[in-house]
């Protein structure tokens, strides 16, 4: 039995280091990501509480039987096919969910899924080691801002909202990022999730605590807000703001996860023990199986460091010297909704056809260099909220969006925006990405841009189909 249980141990160590070295892309990004946004700090506790978990039970599992169950590696192969298309697109979340999916299928694959359903709850916990939420931020913006409305309306204090500005007598408030509450929400969730296995053992009332541990921080963030405003207002701004706004969010949540908590003490039920699982005829574990693991899993690295990696080279060709192509009538212009592409190759700003115009280009794409990236914003969201959005579809290879924005000071703002590559046209991120892959896979990829547009003073369809073949034609000609 010490052998077999020592043997497991070198095969478990032995195919983790290799996972480790396939996946080190994603998990040096979730690390980076952790120590870098507050918002997902929790991110380091989550290993650690996941091998607790699994260290409290650990008499049973020693007593368990394993096998390897081959069938897991249909599943395994599948997922590295899904994790080389996603690396080269650079979706950095779906390599990360990769990385995690395919840990699971390993730990399957060796001891069999009869005991690993024993660490269900372990095994899945570690999903939110993954940063991922903030792509509900500006829906999380939007309820904030219905639910302070209403309940200033509630109180007689006189509102106007535009977009994420809230107009009251005294002051303005504007529901930026930060007042979204996502930070509060994920971590909300995580420690509820915890809460509910350690302390329910039915599942109903698991589902019922997680579904409040999802929804009372929502509700909560909407009345903080809420509150912020109605500090503001009758101290005539002098507080509520600033610093101040942080601490009154900081020690709200405090309250509320004690409050949280409190509530999840009704109800509790005693911890079942685990028992050990007995597997008849169990089949050992073999150090061929980690061979054949290992072929697996480092396919994919081969592929992108030979195939894919190796042809990025930078193209000689400056966007200044493309851009002669285009009818510009000034290179240079002061853009106050100037977009942020930081990780652009190249940028440029000025007029063309007497519009202002801002163009990014992307010669290749990797890490460094995301044409697509949930860091880029459009337009400049520190000066500019969205009132609203509208998506314009010529057919399937030509698209765009109009932007409605909207100032501090009620200044308002049209933008039309799209990205180009060389065969598409459209606003559509997931659309672009796909349209890239079989160029990227192939080493045929030509590059990309984001094309921003002032239309405030109108555009009709005649206009915005020449704007759209002007930047069509001019890709094709490159």
């Amino acid at each position: 039995m010490e052998y077999i249980k020592s043997k497991l141990g070198i095969s478990f160590f032995l195919s983790l280091t290799i996972w480790g070295i396939t996946y080190s892309g994603p998990l040096l990004d979730m690390v980076r990501v952790w120590s870098q946004s507050n918002t997902y700090t929790h991110g380091f506790f989550i290993l650690p509480i996941s091998l607790w978990l699994i260290w409290r039970n650990r008499q049973p599992l020693l007593e368990s039987s394993y096998q390897n169950e081959k069938l897991w590696l249909i599943p395994l192969a599948i997922t590295q096919i899904v994790y080389l298309i996603t690396s080269t697109l650079g979706i950095n979340l779906l390599n990360q969910l990769c990385a995690y999916t395919s840990l699971i299928l390993i730990v399957v694959y060796l001891i069999g899924y009869r005991v690993c359903l024993k660490l269900f709850f372990p095994l899945f916990y570690l999903i939110f080691a993954i940063p991922f939420g903030e792509e509900f931020v500006p829906q999380l913006q939007d309820i904030t801002a219905l639910f302070s409305v209403w309940m200033l309306n509630l109180v007689d204090i006189p509102v106007f909202r535009e977009g994420l500005y809230l107009y009251i007598p005294n002051g303005t408030f504007e529901v930026a990022e930060a007042c979204a509450g996502i930070r509060f929400l994920i971590a909300s969730i995580a420690l509820g999730t915890l809460y509910a296995y350690l302390n329910y053992q039915t599942y109903w009332k698991r589902a019922v605590f997680i579904l409040v541990a999802c929804t009372l921080p929502i509700l909560a963030n909407g009345l903080r807000a809420f509150g912020i405003i109605l500090i503001g207002h009758y101290s005539d701004m002098q507080h509520a703001t600033g610093a101040d706004h942080l601490v009154y969010g900081w020690f709200f949540f405090m309250f509320i996860i004690a409050i949280l908590f409190w509530a999840g003490r009704f109800g509790q039920e005693s911890e079942k023990l685990i028992t050990p699982v007995t597997i008849s005829q169990s089949k050992q574990t073999t150090y061929s199986a980690v061979f054949l693991l290992s072929g697996i899993l480092i396919t994919t690295p081969i592929y992108k460091a030979f195939v894919i990696d190796a042809s990025q080279a930078v193209h000689n060709v400056s966007l200044s010297e493309k851009l002669q192509q285009l009818p510009i009538t000034k290179s240079e212009a002061g853009i106050d909704w100037l977009p942020i592409f930081k990780g652009a190759f190249e940028t440029w700003q000025g007029v063309i056809n007497n519009r202002q115009a801002f163009i990014a280009f992307y010669p290749f794409e990797n890490q460094e260099y995301e044409l697509i990236s949930g860091t880029h914003r459009h337009y400049d969201i520190e000066n500019w909220t969205l009132l609203n959005k509208k998506q314009i579809k010529l057919s399937a290879k030509q698209a765009a969006i109009i932007y409605k924005l909207v100032s501090i000071s009620g200044k308002q703002k049209s933008i039309l925006a799209w990205y180009q590559t060389s065969s598409l046209q459209s606003p559509n991120k997931l659309a672009v990405k796909l349209n890239q892959l079989p160029d990227q896979l192939m080493n045929r990829y030509q590059g990309g841009y984001f094309i921003a547009i002032n239309i405030t003073d109108g555009i009709n369809e005649k206009e915005l189909i020449n704007w759209l073949n002007i930047f069509q034609t001019w890709q094709k000609d490159q």
